[in-house]
């Protein structure tokens, strides 16, 4: 597995783009998103061809359920973003990546945390990390699961490792699920 952590370039040459990712990506109505998503994919597959040291071709990517590389079913990837930061994994398994911010709105708790991480997050002295980092979690779990996030995922107890990590002098949480 690999990832990396990208700032978002505004001036790249989407003109590489195979049409199949623009039209994925001009699905997000809000114009800067578009671009944000579009510099992503080419990052990711920069990252894929240095990770699996061969080159992987943008039409060679599915956008059926969860996007995939068609006929490389060993090969792995998902994107994320967040405020101009862009993170990138590749891997030979599932996996899902999420980065986040500390969270402001405490009322999110009663959404998103299982009733066991509820009480932990009463106990919690800075609460707002706490929601950012469950946040992380369930946000990666389910884009490895190719499930989104839902009740289901809320409703679950979900632990996996999180990191702290600075990025243009701003903190981030990074959670990779694999």
């Amino acid at each position: 597995m690999q990832f990396k952590l990208y700032k978002f370039e505004e001036n790249f040459d989407e003109k590489q783009l195979h049409p199949s990712i623009v039209e994925h990506c001009n699905k997000y109505t809000d114009p800067t998103m578009r671009k944000i998503s579009k510099f992503a994919y080419l990052k990711m597959i920069e990252l894929a061809d240095e990770a699996f040291e061969t080159e992987f071709k943008d039409e060679e990517i599915i956008f059926e359920g969860k996007p995939h590389f068609a006929n490389k079913p060993d090969v792995f990837f998902n994107i994320t973003h967040e405020d101009n930061i862009i993170g990138v994994v590749v891997s030979e398994k599932e996996c899902g990546i999420d980065l986040a911010r500390k969270v402001t709105n405490l009322k999110l708790a009663q959404k998103i945390l299982s009733k066991d991480e509820y009480e932990d997050f009463e106990k919690a002295i800075d609460k707002e990390d706490f929601i950012a980092r469950k946040w992380a979690m369930k946000e990666a779990y389910a884009k490895k699961e190719g499930v989104g996030l839902s009740d289901k995922i809320f409703r679950q107890t979900i632990n996996v490792k999180i990191s702290k990590v600075t990025f243009h002098d701003k903190e981030y949480y990074l959670c990779i699920s694999e």
